[in-house]
């Protein structure tokens, strides 16, 4: 049995904060790096026919006092309002990159990509490729082993100092994710924004597969596109087993979701990726 589908009974709490917490989680949110309330739990990436981990993604968690686990999604707009983003960003990507690194070397020739999520705030800042290049060399990474994950639907403040900043990131030999794909109104002006490495297929679409003709055209259309491009695939939130026999039929190579694997500790993920290649 796949160890990674037993469920946990502290699932993340998501969605949007309401007025009162959002206040609440501003003054909150400084100090929980430092008395480190944060972590981070790592999802797998599978392939769809053997069940091969060909990547980790990185999701960070904030273990609040009184609120519980706090999925992302409940802080990060937050972290980009109070200015948070910056420092936030940075101690993931190194504590993500780092705990690669620690995988690598308890597991030899061990071979995964690890995708880390970016806000676009972060992308707005010049110096980000040089955070990137800093890491990787601090932790003896190769550009390959890690890709940055850009939410397509997300507004930066500078578009085209984004598309600038995610093309110096690529000339490292860092992959760049487009994720949520779909969901935006401009999905096929972001592809020709920036030639990215690896298409994401929103939940959205992979949650009625199986059961609706017209999604299965959709994502069929996706991977097709994706195929035409040279871009890896991924379909997010597999969650049934109709739409993962429905994504393998359609040719699908890739995907994650809780019906393959819930977001695990590091330590769990430790024990899957060695059992991998023992």
């Amino acid at each position: 049995m796949n160890p990674l589908r037993r469920r946990s009974s502290a699932r993340p709490r998501r969605g949007h904060a309401g007025r009162d917490d959002e206040s609440r989680l501003s003054l909150d949110l400084p100090a929980a790096i430092r008395r480190g309330q944060l972590r981070l739990e790592y999802q797998a990436e599978l392939d769809l026919t053997t069940e091969e981990v060909l990547a980790v993604e990185a999701l960070v968690r904030w273990d609040h006092p009184e609120l519980g686990v706090l999925g992302a999604g409940r802080f990060i707009r937050i972290a980009e309002h109070n200015g948070m983003i910056g420092e936030l960003g940075r101690w993931a990507l190194r504590t993500a990159c780092a705990q690669l690194a620690a995988w690598q070397d308890a597991t030899p020739g061990l071979e995964l990509v690890l995708r880390v999520n970016v806000s676009p705030v972060q992308l707005s800042d010049r110096s980000f490729p040089d955070l990137v290049e800093q890491t990787l060399a601090d932790t003896g990474l190769a550009g390959a082993a890690l890709c940055i994950e850009v939410t397509e639907d997300a507004e930066p403040p500078d578009r085209a100092g984004m598309i600038d900043v995610l093309r110096r990131v690529r000339a490292s030999g860092v992959q760049v994710a487009l994720d949520d794909f779909g969901v935006g109104r401009n999905s096929l002006l972001r592809l020709r924004e920036l030639p990215y490495d690896v298409l994401k297929i929103d939940r959205s679409f992979v949650a009625a597969l199986g059961t609706s003709p017209s999604e299965s055209a959709i994502v069929a259309s996706v991977i097709s596109l994706g195929a035409a491009l040279g871009m890896d695939v991924v379909a997010e939130g597999i969650e049934t087993e109709q739409a993962l026999a429905e994504l393998i039929r359609l040719g699908c190579r890739r995907g994650q979701g809780y019906l393959l694997g819930e977001p695990a500790s590091a330590e769990a993920m430790a024990f899957v990726l060695s059992a991998r290649t023992s």
